[in-house]
């Protein structure tokens, strides 16, 4: 679930972070001075900050729901999906990870060039091609900025090797 970012310290941006929470969007609401903070009242879906935000925490973070191996990734498992249907407010679109990801090729394909076709592999050696349709120009940003910063994602979870899908419910 993505989060709202309000610099707050007007009456405005009080009432907005008002607003959400009582909606159930979550927010992280940033305040100047501890004089912001005990105005800006705690509430279910926001969290308050006062001071300046590190460069850290000024990073978009992503939860993961799931850790999946490619071997799982089955068209029955999709169909299970689309039960869920339909996501958004309160019913968020599941969000997967796969431990040790290779990609072993893409293309981008279509005549306006915005369709990317990849081919990759999991840690336990399962191979996965996938489409990807839409902001195939920001996938490709965000992989050249893992290959120039020497890498990508890691798990601070304990390694296991799956064999088979029902090993994740172990």
């Amino acid at each position: 679930m993505k989060r709202i970012l309000i610099f707050s310290g007007t009456t405005e941006g009080r009432q907005l972070a008002d607003i959400l929470d009582a909606s159930g969007i979550c927010a992280d609401v940033c305040v100047a001075t501890e004089y912001g903070h005990e105005v800006m009242t705690e509430g279910q879906y926001r969290n308050i900050y006062t001071g300046r935000l590190t460069e850290e925490e000024m990073k978009e973070k992503v939860t993961i729901d799931m850790e999946m191996p490619f071997l799982c990734v089955t068209e029955e498992l999709v169909k299970e999906l689309e039960l869920l249907e339909p996501f958004g407010k309160g019913n968020t679109k599941p969000i997967f990870a796969a431990r040790g990801v290779t990609l072993l090729g893409a293309r981008i394909l279509g005549k306006n060039r915005n369709v990317l076709k990849i081919k990759a592999q999991d840690a336990n050696g399962s191979v996965i091609e996938a489409m990807l349709f839409q902001n195939v120009e920001g996938f490709l940003k965000n992989m050249e900025d893992l290959r120039a910063h020497g890498g990508g994602c890691s798990f601070t979870r304990q390694r296991r090797s799956y064999k088979n899908c029902g090993d994740l419910l172990s």
